[in-house]
Parts: C-alpha cells; sequence; structure tokens
C-alpha cells in the first residue's frame, strides 16, 4: 500500500497547492510558486510553516533546513512535555 503524502505545499497567498511525499519534490515545487510560498507537515511541526521560498537555493538546502527546523520544534516539544 502507498503511504501518503506528508509534505505539503501552499503557494505564497497560503493557498494549498500539493502534497509530496519526498521533501525535495516539495522544495522544487515551493521554489516554483515563487517567493512566500512554503511547506508545512502536519506530522514533524503542526501548522508551522517548515520553510519559506525567499530565493532559488535548490531542493538540498530546501530539504536541510525543513529538517534542522524539524528537530527544533520537537526539541521544544520535548522541553515543554519535561518542564510540565
Amino acid at each position: 500500500m502507498a503511504a501518503t503524502p506528508e509534505w505539503k505545499v501552499h503557494n505564497a497567498a497560503g493557498e494549498y497547492k500539493a502534497a509530496c511525499k519526498d521533501v525535495e519534490d516539495a522544495g522544487v515545487l515551493a521554489e516554483l510558486y515563487g517567493p512566500g510560498a512554503f511547506i508545512k507537515n502536519k506530522w514533524r511541526g503542526g501548522n508551522e510553516k517548515l520553510y519559506v521560498v525567499r530565493d532559488v537555493v535548490g531542493p538540498d538546502v530546501i530539504a536541510q533546513e525543513v529538517f534542522r527546523r524539524c528537530e527544533e520544534i520537537r526539541a521544544a516539544h520535548k522541553a515543554k512535555r519535561n518542564a510540565a
């Protein structure tokens, strides 16, 4: 059975445009939508924008930034749980 695409691509106006299984593919699409387009992932970042297009940087750079942001979010959630 095929996995559900988890990376959501939105244009600068916030309109949902596409879903991708790989973050690199989502990065390519987001760059095509231009500055202000963004990537979200409800499992790894909730409603937070994990990457917002500012310049053309390439899918590998976008993937690195998205995963770095996911780790920040995960660490913040863990710290919040441990503080409770």
